[in-house]
Protein backbone atom coordinates (compact mmCIF):
# COMPACT_ATOMS: atom_id res chain seq x y z
CA UNK A 1 0.00 0.00 0.00
CA UNK A 2 1.24 3.42 -0.46
CA UNK A 3 0.89 7.21 0.78
CA UNK A 4 -0.95 8.72 -1.81
CA UNK A 5 -1.20 12.14 -2.82
CA UNK A 6 -2.62 13.12 -5.98
CA UNK A 7 0.66 15.23 -6.78
CA UNK A 8 3.45 13.36 -5.38
CA UNK A 9 2.96 9.95 -4.55
CA UNK A 10 5.41 8.13 -2.53
CA UNK A 11 5.71 4.59 -0.72
CA UNK A 12 6.99 4.59 3.23
CA UNK A 13 10.19 3.51 2.06
CA UNK A 14 10.82 6.49 -0.01
CA UNK A 15 9.98 8.56 2.79
CA UNK A 16 12.08 6.37 4.99
CA UNK A 17 15.24 6.46 2.16
CA UNK A 18 14.97 10.42 2.77
CA UNK A 19 14.32 11.17 6.48
CA UNK A 20 16.75 8.94 8.59
CA UNK A 21 19.78 10.09 8.03
CA UNK A 22 18.74 13.37 9.45
CA UNK A 23 16.67 11.92 12.21
CA UNK A 24 19.80 10.03 12.46
CA UNK A 25 21.97 13.48 12.76
CA UNK A 26 19.48 15.04 15.20
CA UNK A 27 19.19 12.56 17.49
CA UNK A 28 22.94 12.16 18.00
CA UNK A 29 23.46 15.74 18.56
CA UNK A 30 20.99 15.76 20.67
CA UNK A 31 21.85 12.64 22.58
CA UNK A 32 25.70 14.17 22.92
CA UNK A 33 24.22 17.37 24.56
CA UNK A 34 22.67 14.92 27.13
CA UNK A 35 26.14 12.69 27.75
CA UNK A 36 27.62 15.84 28.40
CA UNK A 37 25.99 15.87 31.45
CA UNK A 38 28.46 13.28 32.96
CA UNK A 39 30.57 15.80 33.52
CA UNK A 40 28.65 16.79 36.50
CA UNK A 41 29.73 15.96 39.95
CA UNK A 42 25.84 15.39 40.96
CA UNK A 43 25.12 11.28 40.48
CA UNK A 44 21.15 12.02 39.80
CA UNK A 45 22.44 14.41 36.55
CA UNK A 46 24.84 12.15 35.50
CA UNK A 47 22.07 9.36 35.75
CA UNK A 48 19.43 11.85 33.70
CA UNK A 49 22.20 12.56 31.27
CA UNK A 50 22.95 9.21 30.44
CA UNK A 51 19.42 7.28 30.30
CA UNK A 52 17.59 10.56 29.15
CA UNK A 53 20.62 9.82 25.74
CA UNK A 54 19.85 6.12 25.73
CA UNK A 55 16.27 6.78 25.44
CA UNK A 56 16.70 9.23 21.91
CA UNK A 57 18.99 6.94 20.64
CA UNK A 58 16.39 4.09 21.38
CA UNK A 59 13.32 5.97 20.44
CA UNK A 60 14.56 7.08 17.37
CA UNK A 61 15.39 3.69 15.81
CA UNK A 62 11.96 2.67 17.26
CA UNK A 63 10.57 5.40 15.36
CA UNK A 64 12.25 4.42 12.02
CA UNK A 65 11.56 0.73 12.39
CA UNK A 66 8.24 0.57 13.29
CA UNK A 67 6.94 4.20 11.36
CA UNK A 68 7.51 2.97 8.01
CA UNK A 69 5.30 -0.20 8.36
CA UNK A 70 2.40 1.59 10.61
CA UNK A 71 2.22 4.24 7.15
CA UNK A 72 2.20 0.74 4.76
CA UNK A 73 -0.49 -0.69 7.05
CA UNK A 74 -2.46 2.61 7.58
CA UNK A 75 -1.72 4.85 4.53
CA UNK A 76 -3.01 8.78 5.10
CA UNK A 77 -4.46 9.78 2.05
CA UNK A 78 -4.10 13.37 1.30
CA UNK A 79 -8.08 14.99 0.25
CA UNK A 80 -8.25 15.00 -3.31
CA UNK A 81 -9.23 18.02 -5.43
CA UNK A 82 -13.26 18.74 -5.72
CA UNK A 83 -14.28 19.28 -9.42
CA UNK A 84 -15.53 22.83 -8.32
CA UNK A 85 -12.17 23.63 -6.50
CA UNK A 86 -9.83 25.57 -8.70
CA UNK A 87 -6.38 25.05 -8.38
CA UNK A 88 -4.59 28.92 -7.79
CA UNK A 89 -6.90 28.07 -4.19
CA UNK A 90 -5.52 24.72 -3.30
CA UNK A 91 -1.94 25.13 -4.08
CA UNK A 92 -1.65 29.10 -3.47
CA UNK A 93 0.21 28.32 0.35
CA UNK A 94 2.28 25.13 -1.54
CA UNK A 95 3.65 28.63 -3.73
CA UNK A 96 4.54 30.54 -0.87
CA UNK A 97 6.27 27.69 0.79
CA UNK A 98 8.16 27.52 -2.44
CA UNK A 99 8.85 31.10 -2.14
CA UNK A 100 10.17 30.76 0.85
CA UNK A 101 12.67 28.20 -0.04
CA UNK A 102 13.27 29.61 -2.94
CA UNK A 103 14.31 32.80 -0.84
CA UNK A 104 16.26 30.69 1.80
CA UNK A 105 18.41 29.03 -1.03
CA UNK A 106 19.30 32.58 -2.65
CA UNK A 107 20.08 34.37 0.55
CA UNK A 108 21.33 31.52 2.92
CA UNK A 109 24.46 32.97 3.89
CA UNK A 110 22.94 36.52 4.61
CA UNK A 111 20.40 34.60 6.87
CA UNK A 112 23.36 32.81 8.19
CA UNK A 113 25.05 35.57 9.08
CA UNK A 114 22.50 37.47 10.65
CA UNK A 115 21.59 34.18 13.13
CA UNK A 116 24.85 33.92 13.65
CA UNK A 117 25.08 37.26 15.17
CA UNK A 118 22.21 37.26 16.84
CA UNK A 119 23.75 34.15 19.08
CA UNK A 120 26.62 35.85 18.99
CA UNK A 121 25.23 39.13 21.13
CA UNK A 122 23.44 36.69 23.29
CA UNK A 123 26.31 34.86 24.42
CA UNK A 124 27.20 38.74 25.79
CA UNK A 125 24.79 37.99 28.38
CA UNK A 126 26.26 34.32 30.05
CA UNK A 127 28.06 35.64 32.35
CA UNK A 128 24.74 37.16 33.82
CA UNK A 129 23.45 34.44 34.12
CA UNK A 130 23.04 32.58 38.20
CA UNK A 131 21.62 30.08 39.53
CA UNK A 132 20.20 30.07 42.99
CA UNK A 133 18.25 27.50 45.23
CA UNK A 134 15.38 30.39 46.55
CA UNK A 135 12.48 30.26 45.37
CA UNK A 136 11.92 33.87 45.81
CA UNK A 137 14.05 34.14 42.81
CA UNK A 138 11.71 32.41 41.02
CA UNK A 139 8.37 33.35 42.30
CA UNK A 140 7.17 36.32 43.64
CA UNK A 141 5.78 36.60 47.29
CA UNK A 142 2.03 36.83 45.65
CA UNK A 143 1.86 33.53 44.64
CA UNK A 144 0.90 30.63 46.76
CA UNK A 145 3.78 28.37 46.41
CA UNK A 146 6.24 31.57 48.01
CA UNK A 147 3.41 31.52 50.48
CA UNK A 148 3.18 28.17 50.96
CA UNK A 149 6.80 27.40 50.96
CA UNK A 150 7.02 30.25 53.59
CA UNK A 151 4.84 28.96 55.92
CA UNK A 152 6.50 25.60 55.98
CA UNK A 153 10.00 27.18 56.92
CA UNK A 154 8.75 28.89 59.56
CA UNK A 155 6.41 26.08 61.18
CA UNK A 156 8.42 23.42 60.06
CA UNK A 157 11.62 23.47 58.97
CA UNK A 158 14.36 24.40 55.57
CA UNK A 159 13.35 22.57 52.64
CA UNK A 160 16.50 23.33 51.03
CA UNK A 161 19.72 21.66 51.08
CA UNK A 162 23.49 22.42 50.21
CA UNK A 163 26.66 19.66 50.81
CA UNK A 164 29.57 20.95 52.68
CA UNK A 165 32.42 18.39 51.56
CA UNK A 166 35.95 17.48 53.78
CA UNK A 167 38.79 16.83 52.54
CA UNK A 168 41.45 14.46 54.20
CA UNK A 169 44.26 13.90 52.32
CA UNK A 170 46.23 10.87 51.81
CA UNK A 171 49.19 11.87 53.68
CA UNK A 172 46.67 12.55 57.12
CA UNK A 173 47.54 10.94 60.05
CA UNK A 174 43.97 11.00 61.43
CA UNK A 175 42.74 7.82 62.26
CA UNK A 176 38.89 7.28 61.35
CA UNK A 177 37.35 8.37 64.83
CA UNK A 178 39.46 11.62 64.81
CA UNK A 179 38.31 12.26 61.53
CA UNK A 180 35.06 11.60 62.43
CA UNK A 181 35.47 14.45 65.49
CA UNK A 182 36.54 16.52 62.93
CA UNK A 183 33.12 16.50 60.88
CA UNK A 184 31.71 16.52 64.51
CA UNK A 185 33.48 20.14 65.32
CA UNK A 186 32.34 21.49 61.49
CA UNK A 187 29.09 19.97 62.38
CA UNK A 188 28.60 21.89 65.10
CA UNK A 189 30.27 25.48 63.93
CA UNK A 190 27.38 25.07 60.95
CA UNK A 191 24.71 24.23 62.88
CA UNK A 192 25.43 27.46 65.08
CA UNK A 193 24.62 29.65 61.89
CA UNK A 194 21.16 31.17 62.64
CA UNK A 195 19.87 30.36 59.18
CA UNK A 196 21.01 26.80 59.34
CA UNK A 197 18.01 24.84 60.47
CA UNK A 198 19.65 21.14 60.71
CA UNK A 199 22.98 19.55 59.94
CA UNK A 200 23.82 15.94 59.15
CA UNK A 201 27.10 14.28 59.00
CA UNK A 202 28.37 10.73 59.17
CA UNK A 203 29.16 11.75 62.75
CA UNK A 204 25.71 11.44 63.50
CA UNK A 205 25.52 7.43 63.39
CA UNK A 206 28.58 6.68 65.73
CA UNK A 207 28.66 7.22 69.58
CA UNK A 208 31.66 8.50 70.63
CA UNK A 209 35.31 6.26 71.30
CA UNK A 210 35.22 4.63 74.59
CA UNK A 211 38.01 6.33 76.70
CA UNK A 212 40.04 4.90 79.83
CA UNK A 213 43.00 2.65 80.55
CA UNK A 214 41.37 -0.44 81.38
CA UNK A 215 41.18 -3.91 80.49
CA UNK A 216 37.36 -3.37 79.86
CA UNK A 217 38.00 -0.04 77.86
CA UNK A 218 40.78 -1.76 75.71
CA UNK A 219 38.30 -4.20 74.99
CA UNK A 220 35.21 -1.85 74.04
CA UNK A 221 37.87 0.57 72.11
CA UNK A 222 38.83 -2.63 70.39
CA UNK A 223 35.45 -3.64 69.37
CA UNK A 224 34.55 0.50 68.33
CA UNK A 225 37.00 0.43 66.03
CA UNK A 226 36.28 -2.95 64.00
CA UNK A 227 32.69 -1.30 64.58
CA UNK A 228 33.91 1.38 62.77
CA UNK A 229 35.77 -0.09 59.91
CA UNK A 230 32.30 -2.11 58.97
CA UNK A 231 30.35 1.48 59.23
CA UNK A 232 32.66 3.08 56.85
CA UNK A 233 31.39 0.66 54.04
CA UNK A 234 28.28 1.79 54.89
CA UNK A 235 28.67 5.45 55.04
CA UNK A 236 30.45 4.56 51.01
CA UNK A 237 26.65 3.18 50.05
CA UNK A 238 25.26 6.13 51.45
CA UNK A 239 27.50 8.72 49.44
CA UNK A 240 28.69 9.80 52.66
CA UNK A 241 32.47 8.68 52.08
CA UNK A 242 34.14 8.78 48.81
CA UNK A 243 37.94 7.78 48.16
CA UNK A 244 39.32 9.51 45.51
CA UNK A 245 43.08 9.46 44.51
CA UNK A 246 44.01 8.24 47.94
CA UNK A 247 42.09 11.11 49.27
CA UNK A 248 38.81 11.01 51.58
CA UNK A 249 35.81 12.90 51.14
CA UNK A 250 33.23 12.97 53.86
CA UNK A 251 30.08 14.43 53.53
CA UNK A 252 27.73 17.07 55.55
CA UNK A 253 24.21 17.83 54.75
CA UNK A 254 22.93 21.37 55.77
CA UNK A 255 19.49 22.62 55.77
CA UNK A 256 19.13 25.77 54.67
CA UNK A 257 16.11 28.04 53.60
CA UNK A 258 14.40 27.72 49.87
CA UNK A 259 13.31 32.04 50.71
CA UNK A 260 15.80 34.58 50.81
CA UNK A 261 16.99 35.50 54.24
CA UNK A 262 20.71 36.29 54.36
CA UNK A 263 23.74 35.53 52.44
CA UNK A 264 25.73 34.66 55.74
CA UNK A 265 25.93 31.26 55.10
CA UNK A 266 27.27 31.20 51.91
CA UNK A 267 29.89 33.47 53.52
CA UNK A 268 31.02 31.23 56.23
CA UNK A 269 31.03 28.32 53.55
Amino acid sequence: MRIHDSRHPATAVEILRVAWWPCTLSALTTAIGLIALLSSSTAPVRQFGIYSAIGVLFGTGLILLTLPGFLERCPFVFPRLSQNTSPGECFDRDRRIEKLVDCLKRWRWAVFTVFAGIMSFSLLGLPRLDTSLNIGSTFSPQTKIFQDTQWIESNVRSLSQIEVSIQFRQECELTSSQRLLVLAKCQSALQEIAEVSRVFSPSDFVPSEPSGRSVGATIRRSLYRNKLAQMRRDFVEMNYLSQQGGSEWWRISVMVPSLPRSNRLFDVA
